[in-house]
């Protein structure tokens, strides 16, 4: 869906999109590295800005896929 250079320093981002279904709201993921590590994730409404709890990577990353996503949709349509 995009590739960019996002954050001080910049680092290389890549954003992927897909078509699923039966997907949970929330989830957890546990890996076995460095001692192991929880990670919960969640979806986030495109429709919703995020607020200033949010990491100022997400902001700029977040504003990329709002502007990046309704013409990657696009394509799939046509």
């Amino acid at each position: 869906m995009a590739e960019a250079l996002i954050g001080v320093p910049s680092l290389r981002w890549i954003i992927h999109a897909w078509e699923t279904k039966s997907l949970p709201d929330i989830w957890d993921h546990w890996t076995e590295d460095g001692g192991g590590h929880l990670f919960s994730f969640f979806w986030h409404p495109l429709n919703v800005d995020l607020d200033e709890d949010w990491h100022p990577i997400f902001h700029e990353t977040f504003r990329l896929i709002r502007a990046t996503l309704p013409k990657v949709i696009g394509q799939q349509n046509t």
